[in-house]
């Protein structure tokens, strides 16, 4: 139901707005969803209240505001104004106003403004990440969050990115579990289980299973050992193994086994 009437990208902002509005501020459904697994509803929100009030802005002008001078534009400002208040009660949207060091602005009285602030400090926080890895590791959150509702286009992009990104970190050799970490190992450790993080995960095992477990005739694959130990700090420091992971790489371990 959040999906259909709340998430949906052809849901016009009018329904979503009110919709979510309704949805967010209830604790109980809230602590629900996160109950089950579902922390991934806040990003979904943020995207689509983020998309909401872009679409608002199409067809104004750089220094315009939302249109009020009919009474349906009138009840979406207000709807967008309510929706942008509680998207900026998310404990994801308060975690990164914290890093940022920011406080927030006059969210409450213009929707534009706070998606312009949003934007700035999503940026004030990529570019305060000390490493590339950590950095990678959040292009892949994102993207991956972003491919759960998104056409098969994204998912096939978001498997390109894992691609480039697999092997350009993987060592030649096997390193200890300690010795630095794997911008995608970074992303598939990201706190708790979410499904954003399930469906990341699920993606790079297909990756890996494609294109760096198959054997060329009786060669095997390159940097087999380096992939290997990859798939073990995964099960380690998830402390999981899901089906998809016997789906995708028992058959191809398997094989190498052998």
């Amino acid at each position: 139901m959040m999906q259909l009437f709340g998430w949906d990208d052809m849901v016009t902002p009018q329904l979503v707005s009110r919709y979510l509005s309704h949805l967010i501020a209830n604790r109980t459904l809230t602590e629900a969803l996160k109950g089950i697994g579902n922390a991934a509803y806040q990003a979904l929100s943020i995207r689509t209240w983020s998309r909401c009030v872009l679409q608002m802005y199409v067809d104004q002008p750089v220094s315009g505001t939302i249109r009020t001078d009919t009474e349906q534009a009138l009840i979406l400002s207000e709807q967008l104004t309510e929706l942008t208040r509680l998207i900026f009660k998310l404990p994801e949207i308060e975690n990164l106003f914290v890093k940022a060091q920011i406080e927030p602005a006059s969210y409450k009285q213009d929707p534009k403004s706070a998606l312009l602030q949003f934007f700035q400090i999503v940026g004030i926080v990529y570019s305060g990440l000390e490493t590339l890895s950590e950095k990678s590791a959040m292009g892949l959150s994102i993207i991956s969050r972003q491919s759960q509702v998104q056409a098969s286009y994204v998912k096939q992009q978001l498997k390109t990115i894992i691609e480039q990104y697999f092997g350009r970190f993987l060592p030649s050799a096997p390193q200890a579990p300690t010795a630095g970490s794997h911008p995608i190992l970074l992303a598939l450790c990201d706190s708790v289980q979410s499904p954003h993080t399930a469906i990341l995960r699920k993606t790079v095992m297909q990756v890996i299973n494609e294109n760096h477990l198959q054997f060329k005739g009786q060669a095997p694959p390159p940097r087999l050992a380096s992939v290997l130990s990859f798939i073990v700090d995964v099960f380690q420091r998830s402390k999981t193994i899901e089906v998809a992971d016997a789906e995708f790489l028992l058959p191809a371990i398997l094989k190498c086994m052998i």
